[in-house]
């Protein structure tokens, strides 16, 4: 239970998107919120080197801290980062060994610790609840593929994690890569009432002060390589001229922002495609409707 004594420690890979908006959600219900995001500086030398594509890995991305709750404070935790498979094992020993030094440094004190990602923030995490003796939970958000890579790099070893931890992942991937059952407890999606609710097309369009007369395509998700928007805009594009009461809006940012906000002029669709950027929960909820 969630009270307003409880103080977390969250190692995250990055603040921004879904992983700042699940530590915020929840920062009005508890004491303190210590997060600690790994903070990949070399991508900053980096991008100089012209054939080098790493802004995806900026903190100028990965990195949010707009309206940054009062109790949440954010560590940016050094380590030197390649987008290189061959050093991702020696990643998690960096992190650790720099959040350590924070936690000593600051006399910070927690109650629990809450990991998002497996490779490397979850490792670090499961190292950081063996050294201070705290409950440890962690969110697996990798598709199978994602954590195919894993478990056969060995970048992670589940099978000593099961036995320390309650796992919360999806019933289909914790069968298929045979973890112990016994061990794993399966928590769903939930969502704030208070938040989400059924309002009405046109109530939700006027707060947005959008036109009535037309209808809304609704993308809302990290504008990346992986969740490609571009397919949407090519997509959008050919049916462009054949709907003319239809639109397309955009929710989010990313590293493809710069790259889908060219794509939008190429085609001439900047009239027809509203991009919205970030938004909080509130505005989400309108535009769900």
């Amino acid at each position: 239970m969630i009270t307003k004594k409880l103080k977390i420690l969250f190692v995250v890979n990055a603040y921004n998107s879904f992983q700042k908006d699940l530590i915020e959600s929840i920062a009005p219900y508890c004491n303190q919120i210590y997060v600690c995001v790994r903070y990949r500086f070399g991508s900053s030398i980096l991008k100089y080197i012209r054939f080098l594509n790493v802004k995806s890995f900026e903190g100028s991305n990965l990195i949010k801290l707009e309206n940054l709750p009062s109790n949440v404070r954010v560590f940016k935790i050094s380590v030197f980062f390649l987008p290189l498979a061959l050093i991702r094992n020696l990643i998690y020993k960096k992190f650790y060994i720099g959040i350590v030094n924070i936690l000593d440094k600051e006399k910070i004190e927690f109650d629990l610790i809450h990991s998002v990602f497996t490779d490397p923030s979850g490792k670090t995490a499961f190292l950081l609840s063996e050294k201070y003796k705290k409950p440890f939970i962690h969110t697996l958000y990798e598709d199978d593929n994602w954590l195919k890579e894993i478990i056969d790099n060995k970048l992670f070893n589940f099978k000593e994690f099961e036995d320390k931890v309650s796992f919360f992942t999806s019933n289909s991937q914790r069968k298929k890569f045979n973890f112990n059952i016994s061990k794993f407890k399966v928590i769903y999606n939930g969502y704030n009432s208070k938040l989400y609710y059924q309002k009405s097309k046109e109530e939700s369009k006027n707060y947005l002060k959008l036109d009535n007369s037309k209808k809304y395509i609704i993308n809302i998700s990290t504008v990346d390589s992986r969740k490609n928007q571009e397919l949407l805009i090519r997509a959008f594009n050919n049916l462009s001229l054949k709907y003319p009461d239809y639109d397309l809006i955009l929710i989010g940012d990313g590293p493809k922002m710069t790259y889908i906000k060219g794509l939008i002029s190429t085609f001439k669709l900047h009239k027809r495609i509203l991009i919205a950027g970030y938004q909080p929960h509130n505005i989400l909820n309108e535009i769900s409707h």
